[in-house]
């Protein structure tokens, strides 16, 4: 019985991730429905040509779509953020709220203007604050998400299959930096209820370091990322006797007693070679983490299941046996087996291998009149 993938993007890394998924699952299939994959991204430009394919191939972006959340304009935390700046807190709103975790200084350090549609400037505070003016729209969009991907699934979930859910963002920008673990919570509560599982993928700062314009910015990177893992750290520490309550309002409370997810992905990029986007989706930070989700969703749908069906009763197998080794890791090189993708790219290195081969003068002996044509004439191979 085939499980059902349910991707979740936040900020332009899960994005991307989710743009490369839904085309190839669509050259595949015809559509994410007959892939058993539904995707959402939370984000806030309509159009984003950084995570869009060439061409411009995105998820629909269309008002009242069901694969994308915008952040609002009208739901800017700006107001919130410079009256705790400013001291000025009110108890029981969103402002409250907010000043429990940003101190007046740092909310003093966000410049202004916020504009949640454009992004939040890579500013890790503002995008987690939107959180709070905006969490009843957050909360109903995700679960209305989650519960379409329930509705395909429909009787088969009394069929041992189950919903897969995994959530992709970085810790480098300002939405997902922000927004990721708040997302995660929520998604969390229902997931445990339902017995279906979590995963989260996240690209670390080394994948984005050649987009840092100077040392500061790099830094700055680095730092938001090092807070991000500190969070992830506490998170999959939860356990029955240290529970974790995410209140965002009085009626908006989300509580876990486990870990946030049954394991996290840390993929760390090379900084050098590494790229946000590719004409292909073979090399790179985001096509490489859509490329793993690809051959997990295309392995479950041929009924191999070699990693969607190992879940928690097998990840140890990956993570560990000591309850305190939390972590597992994939390379940003990843292969599409059995498909035919990976058949093209071995018979393309395969007539390179040959003619360089035909190329080399063997030893103690006189070839070079075929070499001289070789030269001259490479195309002709």
């Amino acid at each position: 019985m085939a499980n059902y993938f349910f991707i979740i993007g936040v900020g332009g890394a899960g994005r991307g991730v989710c743009n490369h998924l839904k085309y190839e699952l669509e050259q595949a299939y015809g559509s994410l429905e007959a892939a058993c994959t539904q995707v959402l991204v939370i984000d806030g430009p309509v159009q984003s040509d950084q995570c869009a394919l060439p061409g411009g191939f995105e998820i629909d972006t269309n008002p009242n779509s069901p694969e994308f959340v915008q952040c609002r304009a009208a739901a800017s935390p700006e107001p919130q953020i410079r009256a705790v700046a400013g001291g000025n807190i009110q108890p029981d709103t969103a402002t409250g709220y907010i000043a429990r975790w940003l101190p007046k200084p740092e909310a003093a350090k966000i410049p202004p203007p916020i504009n949640p549609e454009a992004g939040f400037g890579g500013h890790r505070p503002a995008g987690h604050a939107y959180v709070y003016t905006d969490i009843t729209r957050l909360r109903q969009s995700l679960e209305l998400a989650y519960n379409r991907i329930k509705q395909l699934q429909g009787a088969d979930s009394q069929q041992g299959s189950r919903v897969i859910g995994v959530i992709v963002g970085s810790q480098s920008g300002g939405t997902g930096a922000g927004m990721l673990w708040d997302i995660t919570a929520m998604l969390r509560e229902w997931t445990k209820a339902k017995l279906d599982s979590l995963y989260i993928i996240v690209p670390l700062a080394n994948s984005y370091h050649t987009l840092a314009t100077s040392e500061a910015r790099k830094l700055e990177m680095n730092a938001k990322n090092y807070a991000g893992l500190l969070n992830l750290v506490r998170f999959m520490a939860i356990r029955s006797s240290f529970p974790v309550a995410f209140e965002y309002s009085a009626h908006d409370v989300f509580y876990t007693d486990a870990n946030i997810v049954e394991c996290p992905f840390l993929l760390d990029g090379d900084g050098v070679s590494c790229k946000l986007n590719d004409v292909v989706p073979s090399l790179g930070v985001i096509p490489a983490t859509a490329d793993w989700l690809l051959t997990i969703i295309k392995d479950d749908l041929a009924g191999t299941n070699h990693i969607a069906a190992s879940d928690s009763i097998n990840w140890p197998n990956y993570i560990g046996t000591d309850p305190y080794q939390m972590f597992a890791s994939f390379g940003t090189s990843s292969i599409r087996y059995p498909w035919k993708e990976v058949l093209q790219t071995f018979k393309s290195r395969f007539a390179w291998a040959i003619f360089e081969e035909m190329r080399k003068t063997p030893a103690g002996k006189d070839t070079s009149t075929p070499g001289r044509c070789l030269e001259a004439a490479p195309s002709a191979l």
